[in-house]
């Protein structure tokens, strides 16, 4: 849907342009839905979809592999964890979280005793789309954006 296409167009930046990332995590992935699109959309992604249940990361797999061939598959990892704490430093340059409300994208993205984790792990750009977000919800998202002192580069509403 349109959601999903807002949200790819903010992870690999318009079609055809140059410097669009390349290492994507898609955190709360649930099936993976994102992630497998991000990986047939762009031949140079290498996408990490991470969900904290194992039962649709599973069904994750299974879509990816009968959605994808071999060698597109190899660039899609998916992984069983909490938030941004299974990735490594560097592996990702783009966080995107997208479909959750703004209290569960916070604690995904900046858990209460790390806030600085994506910066810590080189995250260089968020692509964040909350749902069911209020004035107040909205609120809280920008403050903390501002606290932590990421800019906001673009927006689709």
């Amino acid at each position: 849907g349109s959601r999903l296409e807002a949200v790819l167009y903010l992870a690999l930046g318009k079609p055809g342009e140059a410097g669009g990332a390349r290492r994507i995590a898609d955190v709360g992935c649930y099936v993976a839905r994102l992630a497998i699109e991000i990986v047939r959309r762009d031949s140079q992604a290498r996408v990490i979809a991470i969900d904290h249940t194992p039962g649709p990361v599973q069904i994750g797999q299974r879509q990816a592999a009968e959605t994808l061939q071999a060698f597109d598959l190899a660039r899609l990892n998916l992984r069983v964890g909490d938030g941004l704490k299974p990735l490594a430093v560097g592996e990702v340059e783009v966080a995107c979280i997208a479909g959750l409300p703004v209290e569960r994208l916070l604690a995904l993205i900046a858990p209460s005793e790390s806030p600085e984790l994506p910066r810590a792990l080189g995250v260089q750009r968020l692509v964040l789309q909350p749902v069911k977000a209020d004035p107040r919800g909205i609120y809280t998202l920008q403050s903390w954006l501002w606290h932590h002192q990421w800019l906001v580069t673009d927006e689709r509403i």
